[in-house]
């Protein structure tokens, strides 16, 4: 065993208190498991975009009491200095948990003759959305719980991966509860309450599903995370400009005041506006297609590309910039028009090829990678690498022209398929790289 390994170890024995925890070190240590020992071991845990995730378990680098212990100490640090060095020395104060937002009674939300299914996901939210939805002032019969789901669980027993965002599989017994109590919208938490995912059903009975970018509007753009969509509403709100709604495309809305994301009151604004939309004889998607019949359709497909190891996902990124020659079409030297480079934008490296001095606006992202690429046709590619899970992920927005409707859908999401398939197969070639599909 190297010096390195055993003197974590024996940090690891001196500051853990958790019987468990310290136990399952113990264990590996009497086998001789250095390969185990070493992967709990050596390596440190870092902030991604949603704070700190990695699995619970023994070890510097998984979650448990001691890690935890160290992080939110570091944290505690870090504001005391930042507040010293801004001159002030007033004792600070944390809030743990959940806040409660009031507002005013609504009149027509009591009369809705809509009804609503929320789920909590197996997560913290429904007390508090409870209270949310009555403070908006929606009776009691307008909703109802999907009663599996309704009370916390950290084994999610009911759903393959505990995320609303990933969409129809994991939303079944939503649509269950739905049919069996009348509800035409749904409206689910994920299990920490910050994010919220909606689904309407439509005349023929089919649900649609909005993604976060539906449920948006005219936006200021920022880096990935609320603490730079927060950040950047604030410096709005300085300025005297009104910011009603500030939102992520991962299904994250921050409404009002708030300058974090809130799923609990985001469900009270959607099925607020769900109700407006109603009374004037609209759903959701019909006042969708009304938006891009005048503005033209923006069509989102996003996923993401497992990768076998961290390298790979450098070598990927700097072959794409091969020493700033980015590449020029993503139809594979096919140069059709619409799919013809016309901006790159390297968050890494700080290059903008749409900015005078080929300088971007928004702030570097060292850490991890993020390219966007800005089409001739005026639609958009992300690549952005994961700054917690070893993936590699795309996000893609078709843009048309106005004038087009519903008629027009499937036409054009043949053409986001086409798009979606150039982007695997000329950006993120998974052949060469051994990139695992979703």
């Amino acid at each position: 065993m190297d010096e390195e390994l055993q003197k974590l170890i024996k940090n690891w024995f001196e500051w853990d208190k958790n019987e468990d925890t310290r136990s399952q070190i113990q264990k590996l240590v009497d086998t001789s498991n250095l390969v185990e020992l070493k992967a709990l071991m050596i390596g440190e845990l870092s902030f991604g975009t949603a704070g700190v995730r990695t699995k619970m378990g023994p070890g510097f680098t998984q979650l448990n009491d001691l890690t935890i212990i160290q992080l939110s100490h570091g944290m505690a640090q870090h504001l005391l200095q930042d507040m010293a060095s801004k001159g002030n020395n007033k004792i600070p104060k944390i809030v743990v948990g959940f806040d409660g937002r009031h507002n005013s009674l609504r009149e027509l939300n009591a009369k809705t003759s809509l009804k609503f299914t929320y789920s909590a996901f197996h997560g913290v939210g429904s007390k508090f959305a409870r209270r949310m939805f009555k403070e908006f002032g929606f009776t009691e019969d307008a909703f109802s719980y999907v009663k599996e789901q309704d009370e916390p669980n950290p084994d999610f027993p009911t759903v393959s991966f505990p995320n609303p965002e990933e969409g129809h599989a994991v939303l079944k017994l939503c649509y269950q509860t739905a049919e069996e109590t009348g509800a035409t919208l749904i409206l689910a938490n994920d299990p920490d309450a910050d994010r919220l995912q909606i689904a309407e059903r439509q005349p023929d009975e089919d649900w649609h599903l909005f993604n976060g970018n539906e449920m948006g509007f005219k936006n200021d753009v920022s880096l990935t995370g609320f603490k730079w969509i927060g950040n950047l509403a604030h410096e709005i709100r300085k300025k005297g400009r009104l910011v009603i709604l500030a939102w992520e495309e991962s299904i994250g809305f921050a409404t009002g005041t708030t300058l974090d994301k809130d799923g609990v009151s985001a469900a009270a604004v959607f099925a607020e506006m769900a109700n407006y939309l109603a009374s004037q004889k609209l759903n959701m998607k019909k006042q969708l297609f009304n938006i891009y019949n005048k503005y033209g359709f923006h069509l989102i497909r996003n996923s993401y590309w497992t990768v076998p190891k961290n390298s790979v996902t450098k070598k990927l990124f700097n072959n794409l910039r091969e020493n700033g020659k980015y590449p020029v079409n993503i139809d594979g030297n096919k140069c059709e028009e619409k799919y013809v480079v016309k901006h790159v934008r390297d968050l890494n490296t700080g290059f903008d090829s749409s900015q005078p001095n080929n300088k971007a606006i928004l702030p570097l992202s060292t850490t991890s990678d993020m390219i966007t690429f800005t089409l001739a046709s005026g639609s958009l590619v992300t690549l952005r690498a994961s700054g917690t899970e070893p993936k590699i992920k795309y996000y893609i927005e078709l843009q048309t022209e106005p004038g087009k409707t519903e008629n027009d859908l499937e036409q054009v999401e043949n053409e986001l398929n086409q798009l979606e398939n150039n982007v695997v197969q000329t950006l993120l070639q998974p052949e060469k790289y051994g990139l695992i599909c979703r």
